[in-house]
């Protein structure tokens, strides 16, 4: 999140508020669409940051 506060503020010109409220919108869609998959999931990668990780394999 600070990432992109960083970038979409100084590079695209956008305010924090909207930023926030985008964030609350994905957040709302990754508990819709994304968590209920994640028993089922043999990988799990963290993209957070500027880079990723694997988190688990099972």
């Amino acid at each position: 999140m600070q990432r992109r506060l960083e970038r979409d503020t100084a590079h695209r010109n956008r305010k924090i508020e909207e930023i926030e409220r985008s964030h609350q919108v994905r957040r709302s869609q990754y508990r819709h669409y994304y968590q209920p998959h994640t028993e089922k999931a043999d990988v799990f990668i963290d993209q957070s940051g500027d880079g990723f990780q694997v988190l688990d394999i099972r």
